[in-house]
């Protein structure tokens, strides 16, 4: 509680909670103050989460219609009929809290964290409000403190998402002609609320890999492409085509195998498809085909 209150400021703390950075700072200052022990992020979450369950689950006990609250032992004060009144509204949640030892001494700390009410001292009271329903206590738990973790949930979504294109593409790669390939490695699928790392860094690794594969795939189409349309455009680029071979090799580009020894051969970019070409030419005379 002192770590959180320490850190409950507008710096760390949003209206949907703690920062993951923040997050990570408090768990290091409370593993440094208790050395003999060592928790993990989302150990000291879950913690946080539990008790602000059962100070919100409290809070609007209280609210019941002559249900009491000691200040002194921090506990409800009711008679049984009202006991049993509270747990038709939360639950076996609260019959916990039904037990004469079971005291509550957090309950004005997480009220600093929770509301605003508590630094003016007026969460003594007595309601006359109808009891709560049972999906009003169960909304407890579903409030703006852990948007962050349905912000995870939804990125973990696009991971899965990419990492089913790698696999499509993972098959139509081993599945090509020249026997199987190696196989690009599946990003595995982020544990939810990993205390080591990041969702955001999960996600930015999966889209980067996602690039590289089809990269790598627009690559080998195009190293694919021997059509004449292809076979045209590499000549244009070429030095020292004159008008007059550029017509002959029109007759040469007609056959498919002399398209793919020209494309092949081009790539050097060493002059040998220039050479090649006009051995063609001198090889069939006027009768540059197939």
């Amino acid at each position: 509680m002192e770590v959180l209150l320490e850190h409950n400021n507008t710096y760390h703390r949003s209206q949907n909670g703690w920062s993951s950075e923040t997050w990570n700072m408090m768990v290091g200052i409370f593993n440094s103050k208790y050395t003999h022990v060592h928790f993990t992020k989302t150990q000291i979450r879950n913690k946080e989460k539990y008790l602000k369950r059962d100070y919100q689950m409290l809070r609007d006990a209280r609210k019941q219609s002559g249900v009491g609250w000691n200040e002194h032992w921090c506990m409800i004060e009711a008679e049984p009929h009202l006991w049993d009144n509270l747990e038709v509204s939360f639950g076996n949640k609260i019959r916990k809290l039904r037990t004469e030892d079971s005291r509550f001494p957090l309950y004005d700390l997480l009220g600093q964290l929770y509301e605003s009410q508590i630094a003016e001292g007026d969460f003594n009271f007595t309601s006359m409000a109808e009891p709560l329903q049972r999906d009003d206590v169960n909304n407890i738990e579903s409030d703006g403190e852990f948007e962050d973790e349905r912000e995870l949930e939804k990125e973990e979504a696009v991971v899965q998402q990419i990492n089913d294109e790698l696999q499509m593409l993972d098959q139509a790669e081993t599945s090509g002609v020249g026997g199987a390939k190696t196989r690009p490695k599946k990003i595995p699928k982020k544990p939810k609320r990993s205390p080591k790392k990041s969702s955001g860094d999960a996600l930015v690794g999966v889209m980067q890999r996602f690039v590289d594969i089809k990269e790598k795939e627009s690559k080998k189409e195009e190293a694919a492409d021997f059509s004449i349309t292809r076979c045209m455009k590499e000549l244009k680029a070429l030095e020292g085509v004159t008008p007059d071979l550029k017509v002959k090799c029109y007759g040469i580009f007609k056959c498919p195998k002399n398209c793919e020894i020209f494309i092949n051969v081009v790539a050097d970019k060493d002059g040998s498809a220039l050479a090649w070409l006009q051995s063609q030419i001198e090889f069939h005379g006027d009768d540059v085909t197939c």
